[in-house]
């Protein structure tokens, strides 16, 4: 005899059950369109050492301006001062300050910021899985002009449920890879690697880990891996436009 499930309970949770699924399969197969920014919306990220733990501060970063292709935001560290960025229309770096990164201050110089010609890609919109990207930028410091160039690697991985103080969401992990030829006689160039994971809800990354490393020379054969301090960034708050 075969169980008449009709009217019970469990009908209304199975129904549920592949409403739910079918949301998640379509948020996966989906493609996030390109931002639309607009003044007063602004990120606060907490700052921490990932293997310590310990805290750097807070940072805050706001659109003050939006144009049709750029985009000018604050950013500002705890403790530190407001520094000016402009990006393109969806995001991407055009000018940004060197933050207190070894890596970026490297390639601003003294000048405390550094440009990128064309803007560098930190996202190919519409993304989605499984989208990929090469690109080659050159680094200018706005002061001498001094140029360095830049190869970036980038790959959209997969849809992720990430937890951090700011609440929880649904977000797509994002690999990219820097090399910037950076190098000279005592040291090899820099690669840097930056993880985040991008929410269509806040328009922007949740949380980021940014690491870091080069080669030493003037160090010993089999000890010359020099690293830099690999950093977490979590969103603690996030204002939408008024």
């Amino acid at each position: 005899m075969r169980a008449d499930w009709r009217g019970s309970g469990l009908t209304a949770v199975a129904v549920a059950l592949v409403a739910v699924l079918a949301s998640t399969v379509a948020l996966a197969q989906d493609a996030i369109p390109a931002p639309a920014f607009k003044p007063g919306m602004a990120w606060t990220y907490q700052q921490r050492e990932d293997i310590t733990g310990r805290a750097v501060g807070a940072v805050r970063v706001e659109i003050i301006a939006v144009a049709t292709d750029r985009v000018t935001a604050n950013f500002t560290t705890e403790g530190g001062p407001t520094v000016s960025e402009r990006w393109d229309a969806a995001g991407n770096w055009e000018q940004v300050g060197t933050r207190g990164w070894p890596w970026l201050a490297r390639l601003g110089g003294k000048s405390k910021r550094v440009e990128f010609v064309p803007a560098l890609a930190l996202y190919r919109f519409p993304l989605q899985p499984g989208a990929s990207w090469v690109e080659t930028v050159r680094a200018v410091d706005p002061d001498s002009g001094r140029k360095t160039e830049v190869k970036l690697f980038a790959k959209a991985l997969k849809w992720e449920e990430v937890n951090v103080p700011a609440g929880k969401f649904m977000a797509l992990k994002v690999r990219r890879i820097f090399t910037p030829e950076d190098f000279d006689e005592l040291r090899s160039r820099t690669t840097v690697t930056l993880l985040d994971w991008y929410s269509p809800q806040v328009v922007a990354s949740v949380r980021s880990i940014w690491d870091w490393e080069h080669q030493d020379y003037r160090r010993p054969p089999g000890d010359q891996l020099a690293k830099g301090v690999r950093t977490l960034w979590e969103l603690t708050a996030y204002t939408s436009a008024k």
